[in-house]
Protein backbone atom coordinates (compact mmCIF):
# COMPACT_ATOMS: atom_id res chain seq x y z
CA UNK A 1 0.00 0.00 0.00
CA UNK A 2 1.64 3.08 -1.15
CA UNK A 3 0.98 6.54 0.83
CA UNK A 4 -1.21 7.55 -2.68
CA UNK A 5 -3.59 4.57 -2.19
CA UNK A 6 -7.26 5.21 -1.27
CA UNK A 7 -6.29 4.70 2.64
CA UNK A 8 -8.24 8.57 3.30
CA UNK A 9 -11.50 8.16 4.38
CA UNK A 10 -13.09 11.59 5.61
CA UNK A 11 -15.42 9.75 7.49
CA UNK A 12 -12.68 7.84 9.47
CA UNK A 13 -12.60 8.79 13.44
CA UNK A 14 -9.07 8.70 13.62
CA UNK A 15 -8.21 10.39 10.20
CA UNK A 16 -5.13 12.54 10.61
CA UNK A 17 -3.59 10.66 13.94
CA UNK A 18 0.11 9.51 13.28
CA UNK A 19 1.29 6.69 15.30
CA UNK A 20 4.75 5.37 15.94
CA UNK A 21 4.41 1.55 16.14
CA UNK A 22 7.54 0.08 18.53
CA UNK A 23 5.72 -2.59 19.01
CA UNK A 24 6.58 -6.74 18.46
CA UNK A 25 4.73 -10.20 19.00
CA UNK A 26 0.82 -9.83 19.90
CA UNK A 27 -0.09 -7.83 22.63
CA UNK A 28 1.35 -4.23 20.85
CA UNK A 29 0.86 -4.92 17.44
CA UNK A 30 -3.35 -5.48 17.86
CA UNK A 31 -3.25 -2.37 19.91
CA UNK A 32 -1.76 -0.40 16.76
CA UNK A 33 -4.21 -2.45 14.72
CA UNK A 34 -7.58 -1.55 16.08
CA UNK A 35 -5.93 2.53 15.44
CA UNK A 36 -4.93 1.67 11.88
CA UNK A 37 -7.92 -0.02 11.35
CA UNK A 38 -10.30 3.43 12.08
CA UNK A 39 -7.53 5.31 10.19
CA UNK A 40 -4.83 6.61 12.03
CA UNK A 41 -1.50 6.26 9.88
CA UNK A 42 0.49 3.70 11.98
CA UNK A 43 3.87 3.70 10.85
CA UNK A 44 5.77 0.36 12.10
CA UNK A 45 9.60 0.52 12.77
CA UNK A 46 11.43 -2.62 12.18
CA UNK A 47 14.59 -4.07 10.90
CA UNK A 48 16.03 -6.96 9.57
CA UNK A 49 18.92 -7.10 12.37
CA UNK A 50 15.87 -6.86 14.92
CA UNK A 51 13.01 -8.69 13.43
CA UNK A 52 9.55 -8.87 15.05
CA UNK A 53 9.35 -12.58 15.73
CA UNK A 54 5.45 -12.82 14.79
CA UNK A 55 6.37 -11.85 11.24
CA UNK A 56 8.88 -14.67 11.11
CA UNK A 57 7.55 -17.30 12.67
CA UNK A 58 5.99 -19.00 9.15
CA UNK A 59 9.74 -19.15 7.87
CA UNK A 60 9.42 -15.74 5.92
CA UNK A 61 9.15 -12.50 6.21
CA UNK A 62 5.31 -12.42 6.12
CA UNK A 63 3.36 -15.00 8.04
CA UNK A 64 -0.95 -15.27 8.68
CA UNK A 65 -0.43 -14.16 12.52
CA UNK A 66 1.61 -10.93 11.59
CA UNK A 67 -0.67 -9.95 8.36
CA UNK A 68 -3.79 -10.00 11.26
CA UNK A 69 -2.18 -7.83 13.90
CA UNK A 70 -0.38 -5.49 11.41
CA UNK A 71 -2.67 -5.12 8.96
CA UNK A 72 -3.62 -1.61 6.93
CA UNK A 73 -0.11 -0.54 8.24
CA UNK A 74 2.78 0.94 6.72
CA UNK A 75 6.61 0.06 7.48
CA UNK A 76 9.99 1.74 8.28
CA UNK A 77 12.87 -0.20 7.61
CA UNK A 78 15.54 1.38 10.35
CA UNK A 79 18.30 0.00 12.18
CA UNK A 80 17.69 2.30 15.30
CA UNK A 81 21.23 1.21 16.95
CA UNK A 82 22.81 2.93 14.46
CA UNK A 83 22.91 7.14 15.69
CA UNK A 84 21.68 8.05 11.84
CA UNK A 85 18.61 5.27 12.81
CA UNK A 86 17.86 6.64 16.25
CA UNK A 87 18.04 10.70 14.72
CA UNK A 88 15.07 9.69 11.90
CA UNK A 89 12.68 8.15 14.50
CA UNK A 90 13.37 10.99 16.86
CA UNK A 91 12.44 13.09 13.67
CA UNK A 92 9.51 11.17 13.04
CA UNK A 93 8.17 11.11 16.34
CA UNK A 94 8.47 15.06 16.33
CA UNK A 95 5.45 15.06 14.13
CA UNK A 96 3.45 12.20 15.69
CA UNK A 97 0.67 12.01 17.97
CA UNK A 98 1.27 8.67 19.94
CA UNK A 99 4.05 6.10 20.46
CA UNK A 100 3.35 2.68 21.25
CA UNK A 101 5.73 0.09 22.48
CA UNK A 102 5.71 -3.41 24.34
CA UNK A 103 9.42 -4.11 24.93
CA UNK A 104 10.78 -5.54 28.30
CA UNK A 105 11.18 -3.23 30.95
CA UNK A 106 14.15 -0.78 30.59
CA UNK A 107 14.54 -1.50 26.78
CA UNK A 108 13.40 2.35 25.82
CA UNK A 109 15.31 3.90 28.00
CA UNK A 110 18.83 1.78 26.81
CA UNK A 111 17.93 2.64 23.40
CA UNK A 112 17.20 6.29 23.50
CA UNK A 113 13.69 6.39 22.93
CA UNK A 114 12.40 6.37 26.86
CA UNK A 115 9.49 8.88 27.61
CA UNK A 116 11.86 11.81 29.07
CA UNK A 117 13.51 11.86 25.54
CA UNK A 118 10.62 11.37 23.83
CA UNK A 119 8.57 14.42 25.25
CA UNK A 120 11.93 16.59 24.65
CA UNK A 121 11.47 15.74 21.11
CA UNK A 122 7.84 16.11 20.92
CA UNK A 123 6.25 17.67 24.17
CA UNK A 124 2.46 17.34 23.01
CA UNK A 125 3.19 12.90 22.02
CA UNK A 126 1.26 10.15 23.88
CA UNK A 127 3.50 6.93 24.73
CA UNK A 128 1.71 4.33 25.93
CA UNK A 129 3.29 1.50 27.18
CA UNK A 130 2.58 -2.16 28.60
CA UNK A 131 5.02 -4.69 29.91
CA UNK A 132 4.52 -7.90 31.80
CA UNK A 133 4.87 -6.88 35.36
CA UNK A 134 5.06 -3.17 34.64
CA UNK A 135 8.42 -1.33 34.97
CA UNK A 136 8.69 -0.58 38.56
CA UNK A 137 8.85 -3.34 41.57
CA UNK A 138 10.88 -6.63 42.33
CA UNK A 139 9.06 -8.59 39.00
CA UNK A 140 9.56 -5.59 36.60
CA UNK A 141 12.54 -7.86 34.84
CA UNK A 142 9.90 -11.23 33.86
CA UNK A 143 10.19 -11.93 30.72
CA UNK A 144 6.96 -13.45 28.51
CA UNK A 145 3.82 -12.86 27.10
CA UNK A 146 0.16 -12.98 27.60
CA UNK A 147 0.59 -16.84 28.94
CA UNK A 148 2.92 -15.87 31.88
CA UNK A 149 1.12 -13.25 33.55
CA UNK A 150 -2.26 -15.57 34.03
CA UNK A 151 -0.32 -17.67 36.84
CA UNK A 152 0.99 -14.71 38.95
CA UNK A 153 -2.49 -13.03 38.58
CA UNK A 154 -4.52 -15.87 39.23
CA UNK A 155 -6.07 -16.87 36.21
CA UNK A 156 -4.45 -20.04 35.53
CA UNK A 157 -5.62 -21.55 38.33
CA UNK A 158 -9.53 -20.67 38.00
CA UNK A 159 -9.69 -21.29 34.57
CA UNK A 160 -10.12 -25.17 35.80
CA UNK A 161 -12.55 -27.14 36.55
CA UNK A 162 -13.53 -28.11 40.22
CA UNK A 163 -11.56 -31.24 40.29
CA UNK A 164 -8.06 -30.00 39.38
CA UNK A 165 -5.49 -31.29 36.71
CA UNK A 166 -4.12 -29.46 34.31
CA UNK A 167 -5.98 -26.15 33.34
CA UNK A 168 -7.51 -26.37 29.81
CA UNK A 169 -6.97 -22.69 28.86
CA UNK A 170 -2.98 -23.31 30.06
CA UNK A 171 -1.72 -22.19 26.22
CA UNK A 172 -4.03 -19.49 25.48
CA UNK A 173 -2.82 -16.04 24.87
CA UNK A 174 -6.03 -14.02 26.45
CA UNK A 175 -3.92 -11.25 28.08
CA UNK A 176 -2.35 -10.39 25.16
CA UNK A 177 -5.76 -9.58 23.11
CA UNK A 178 -7.29 -7.77 26.17
CA UNK A 179 -4.30 -5.67 27.47
CA UNK A 180 -3.91 -4.50 23.51
CA UNK A 181 -7.31 -3.12 23.62
CA UNK A 182 -7.03 -1.66 26.53
CA UNK A 183 -3.73 0.02 25.34
CA UNK A 184 -5.69 1.14 22.22
CA UNK A 185 -8.42 2.76 24.76
CA UNK A 186 -5.07 4.58 26.50
CA UNK A 187 -4.08 6.10 23.76
CA UNK A 188 -7.66 7.75 22.73
CA UNK A 189 -8.01 8.63 26.29
CA UNK A 190 -4.75 10.45 26.71
CA UNK A 191 -5.38 12.49 23.33
CA UNK A 192 -8.54 13.15 24.07
CA UNK A 193 -7.17 14.74 27.37
CA UNK A 194 -4.50 16.06 25.31
CA UNK A 195 -7.31 18.22 23.83
CA UNK A 196 -8.38 19.93 27.15
CA UNK A 197 -4.83 20.47 28.33
CA UNK A 198 -2.45 20.72 25.08
CA UNK A 199 -0.05 18.35 26.97
CA UNK A 200 1.18 14.75 25.92
CA UNK A 201 1.21 11.75 28.64
CA UNK A 202 2.50 8.72 29.01
CA UNK A 203 0.80 5.41 30.03
CA UNK A 204 1.56 2.39 31.82
CA UNK A 205 -0.14 -0.68 31.00
CA UNK A 206 0.89 -3.71 33.03
CA UNK A 207 -0.27 -7.05 31.44
CA UNK A 208 -0.65 -8.42 35.57
CA UNK A 209 -2.54 -5.51 36.79
CA UNK A 210 -4.95 -6.04 34.01
CA UNK A 211 -5.79 -9.62 34.96
CA UNK A 212 -6.02 -8.95 38.47
CA UNK A 213 -8.07 -6.02 38.12
CA UNK A 214 -10.51 -7.90 35.67
CA UNK A 215 -10.48 -10.72 38.91
CA UNK A 216 -10.93 -7.98 41.97
CA UNK A 217 -14.06 -9.68 43.20
CA UNK A 218 -12.47 -12.65 43.42
CA UNK A 219 -9.95 -11.04 45.53
CA UNK A 220 -12.00 -9.25 47.53
CA UNK A 221 -14.47 -12.10 48.18
CA UNK A 222 -11.11 -14.42 49.06
CA UNK A 223 -10.12 -11.91 51.69
CA UNK A 224 -13.59 -11.56 53.43
CA UNK A 225 -14.06 -15.53 52.93
CA UNK A 226 -10.79 -17.42 52.56
CA UNK A 227 -11.52 -20.70 50.42
CA UNK A 228 -14.83 -19.15 49.35
CA UNK A 229 -13.06 -18.65 45.90
CA UNK A 230 -12.61 -22.08 43.97
CA UNK A 231 -12.38 -23.33 40.21
CA UNK A 232 -15.55 -23.43 39.02
CA UNK A 233 -15.38 -24.72 35.31
CA UNK A 234 -18.13 -23.63 33.29
CA UNK A 235 -20.60 -22.71 36.54
CA UNK A 236 -20.73 -19.67 37.73
CA UNK A 237 -22.97 -18.58 41.04
CA UNK A 238 -25.00 -15.91 39.35
CA UNK A 239 -27.41 -19.11 38.25
CA UNK A 240 -28.16 -22.29 36.92
CA UNK A 241 -28.49 -23.82 34.50
CA UNK A 242 -24.52 -22.28 33.41
CA UNK A 243 -22.74 -25.09 31.11
CA UNK A 244 -21.42 -26.08 27.93
CA UNK A 245 -23.14 -28.99 26.69
CA UNK A 246 -22.37 -31.72 24.27
CA UNK A 247 -24.13 -31.62 20.99
CA UNK A 248 -24.50 -34.40 18.39
CA UNK A 249 -21.59 -34.37 15.79
CA UNK A 250 -17.95 -34.44 17.18
CA UNK A 251 -16.82 -31.83 19.35
CA UNK A 252 -19.86 -29.75 18.91
CA UNK A 253 -21.16 -27.96 21.66
CA UNK A 254 -23.81 -25.34 22.85
CA UNK A 255 -23.34 -22.64 25.50
CA UNK A 256 -26.49 -22.42 27.77
CA UNK A 257 -27.04 -19.81 30.94
CA UNK A 258 -29.82 -18.71 32.86
CA UNK A 259 -29.76 -15.78 34.55
CA UNK A 260 -32.71 -15.61 36.39
CA UNK A 261 -35.56 -16.72 36.86
CA UNK A 262 -37.28 -16.03 33.43
CA UNK A 263 -34.56 -17.53 31.78
CA UNK A 264 -35.15 -20.65 33.30
CA UNK A 265 -38.95 -20.11 32.45
CA UNK A 266 -38.16 -19.52 28.57
CA UNK A 267 -35.87 -22.46 28.73
CA UNK A 268 -38.25 -24.80 30.03
CA UNK A 269 -40.51 -23.82 27.01
CA UNK A 270 -37.83 -24.22 24.52
CA UNK A 271 -36.94 -27.78 25.99
CA UNK A 272 -41.17 -28.48 25.62
CA UNK A 273 -41.28 -28.31 29.56
CA UNK A 274 -40.49 -31.82 30.42
CA UNK A 275 -41.90 -33.74 33.19
CA UNK A 276 -38.32 -33.43 35.17
CA UNK A 277 -38.12 -29.63 34.63
CA UNK A 278 -41.55 -28.85 36.66
CA UNK A 279 -40.28 -29.83 40.22
CA UNK A 280 -41.42 -27.22 42.12
CA UNK A 281 -37.54 -27.26 43.27
CA UNK A 282 -36.55 -25.59 40.50
CA UNK A 283 -38.60 -22.86 40.56
CA UNK A 284 -35.77 -20.40 42.38
CA UNK A 285 -31.98 -19.90 41.57
CA UNK A 286 -31.49 -21.52 44.73
CA UNK A 287 -33.12 -24.81 44.37
CA UNK A 288 -31.37 -25.03 40.71
CA UNK A 289 -27.59 -24.42 42.13
CA UNK A 290 -28.15 -26.83 44.50
CA UNK A 291 -28.73 -29.69 42.27
CA UNK A 292 -26.99 -28.70 38.95
CA UNK A 293 -25.77 -31.86 38.09
CA UNK A 294 -29.22 -33.14 37.51
CA UNK A 295 -29.88 -30.65 35.74
CA UNK A 296 -27.06 -30.40 33.60
CA UNK A 297 -27.68 -34.61 32.58
CA UNK A 298 -30.93 -33.32 31.32
CA UNK A 299 -30.11 -30.82 29.30
CA UNK A 300 -26.95 -33.05 28.06
CA UNK A 301 -29.34 -35.65 26.82
CA UNK A 302 -31.48 -32.82 24.99
CA UNK A 303 -28.80 -31.17 23.20
CA UNK A 304 -26.85 -34.41 22.37
CA UNK A 305 -29.82 -35.28 19.71
CA UNK A 306 -29.27 -32.10 18.02
CA UNK A 307 -26.42 -29.89 15.85
CA UNK A 308 -24.99 -26.56 17.65
CA UNK A 309 -26.81 -24.97 15.25
CA UNK A 310 -30.16 -26.63 15.97
CA UNK A 311 -29.58 -25.87 19.73
CA UNK A 312 -28.60 -22.49 19.59
CA UNK A 313 -31.81 -21.70 17.35
CA UNK A 314 -34.02 -23.06 19.16
CA UNK A 315 -33.07 -21.64 22.61
CA UNK A 316 -32.47 -18.16 20.74
CA UNK A 317 -35.95 -18.30 19.65
CA UNK A 318 -37.29 -18.51 22.97
CA UNK A 319 -35.18 -16.02 24.20
CA UNK A 320 -32.99 -18.31 25.94
CA UNK A 321 -29.11 -16.78 26.31
CA UNK A 322 -27.28 -19.57 24.06
CA UNK A 323 -24.47 -20.03 21.62
CA UNK A 324 -22.82 -23.01 19.41
CA UNK A 325 -19.11 -22.68 20.37
CA UNK A 326 -17.97 -21.84 16.41
CA UNK A 327 -14.65 -23.04 15.24
CA UNK A 328 -12.35 -21.03 13.04
CA UNK A 329 -14.28 -23.32 9.71
CA UNK A 330 -17.62 -21.95 10.98
CA UNK A 331 -17.09 -18.64 11.03
CA UNK A 332 -16.83 -18.16 7.07
CA UNK A 333 -20.52 -19.02 6.98
CA UNK A 334 -21.98 -17.59 10.55
CA UNK A 335 -25.24 -15.35 8.89
CA UNK A 336 -24.53 -13.37 11.55
CA UNK A 337 -21.41 -12.26 11.16
CA UNK A 338 -21.92 -11.78 7.51
CA UNK A 339 -24.91 -9.43 8.03
CA UNK A 340 -22.58 -7.23 9.92
CA UNK A 341 -19.57 -6.90 7.89
CA UNK A 342 -17.54 -8.78 10.29
CA UNK A 343 -15.68 -10.55 7.96
CA UNK A 344 -12.49 -8.79 6.22
CA UNK A 345 -11.13 -10.32 3.30
CA UNK A 346 -7.78 -9.43 2.07
CA UNK A 347 -5.75 -10.52 -0.40
CA UNK A 348 -1.96 -10.80 1.43
CA UNK A 349 0.80 -10.97 -0.40
CA UNK A 350 2.76 -13.51 0.42
CA UNK A 351 0.18 -15.16 1.80
CA UNK A 352 -2.36 -15.54 0.00
CA UNK A 353 -6.37 -14.77 0.45
CA UNK A 354 -7.66 -14.54 3.86
CA UNK A 355 -10.08 -13.87 6.58
CA UNK A 356 -9.72 -11.79 9.13
CA UNK A 357 -11.80 -10.50 12.22
CA UNK A 358 -13.20 -7.35 11.30
CA UNK A 359 -14.55 -3.98 12.79
CA UNK A 360 -15.94 -4.43 16.76
CA UNK A 361 -18.75 -1.92 16.27
CA UNK A 362 -20.17 0.53 13.41
CA UNK A 363 -21.42 3.74 13.64
CA UNK A 364 -23.93 5.67 11.69
CA UNK A 365 -21.71 8.39 11.48
CA UNK A 366 -18.49 7.07 10.47
CA UNK A 367 -17.40 4.92 7.24
CA UNK A 368 -16.67 1.87 7.49
CA UNK A 369 -13.03 1.09 8.82
CA UNK A 370 -9.68 0.35 6.17
CA UNK A 371 -8.33 -2.93 6.22
CA UNK A 372 -5.74 -3.65 3.32
CA UNK A 373 -2.87 -5.92 3.88
CA UNK A 374 -0.23 -5.94 6.04
CA UNK A 375 3.48 -4.07 4.89
CA UNK A 376 6.42 -5.62 3.83
CA UNK A 377 9.67 -4.93 5.81
CA UNK A 378 10.63 -1.67 4.68
CA UNK A 379 7.91 -1.65 2.40
CA UNK A 380 7.14 2.53 2.65
CA UNK A 381 10.51 3.39 3.66
CA UNK A 382 11.34 5.38 0.56
CA UNK A 383 7.63 6.89 0.58
CA UNK A 384 7.84 7.78 4.66
CA UNK A 385 11.70 8.49 4.68
CA UNK A 386 10.42 11.41 1.21
CA UNK A 387 7.38 12.10 2.78
CA UNK A 388 7.96 12.64 6.44
CA UNK A 389 11.26 12.92 6.98
CA UNK A 390 12.29 15.32 4.49
CA UNK A 391 14.82 12.92 2.52
CA UNK A 392 15.76 13.43 -0.82
CA UNK A 393 16.36 10.21 -2.99
CA UNK A 394 19.72 10.29 -3.08
CA UNK A 395 20.47 10.51 0.63
CA UNK A 396 17.91 7.92 1.04
CA UNK A 397 19.81 5.81 -1.24
CA UNK A 398 22.86 6.21 0.91
CA UNK A 399 20.93 5.68 3.78
CA UNK A 400 20.05 2.32 2.69
CA UNK A 401 23.45 1.25 1.12
CA UNK A 402 24.69 1.87 4.70
CA UNK A 403 22.09 -0.27 6.44
CA UNK A 404 20.40 2.58 8.13
CA UNK A 405 17.45 2.27 6.04
CA UNK A 406 15.84 -0.82 4.60
CA UNK A 407 13.65 -1.65 2.11
CA UNK A 408 11.55 -4.51 0.09
CA UNK A 409 11.20 -2.64 -3.27
CA UNK A 410 7.75 -3.39 -4.97
CA UNK A 411 7.96 -5.98 -7.67
CA UNK A 412 8.75 -4.67 -11.17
Amino acid sequence: MSSTETRSNDQAPLQGLRVVDLTSMVLGPYATQILADYGADVIKIESRTYPDFIRLVAGSEMSPSFASSSRSKRSLGVNIKTAEGLALVKRLVASSDVVIENNSAGTMDDLGLGYEVLKEVNPAVVMVSSQLMGTTGPWADWLGYGPSTRPAGGMTWLWNFPDGGMPPGAAVIFPDHVVGRLCAIAALAALAARQRHGRGAHVEVAQVETVLGMMAQFFLQESLQPGAVRPLGNRSPRGAPWGVYQCAGDERWCVITCRDDEDWSRLRKALGDPAWASDGAFESAEGRLARQDEIDEHIGAWTSTRSDIDAMTTLQTHGVPAAMVAYASDQPDDPHLQFRGYLAEIDQPGVGPMILEGPAFQASAMGRPFIGPAPALGGHTRDIARELLGLDPATIDQLVANGVLEVTEPPA
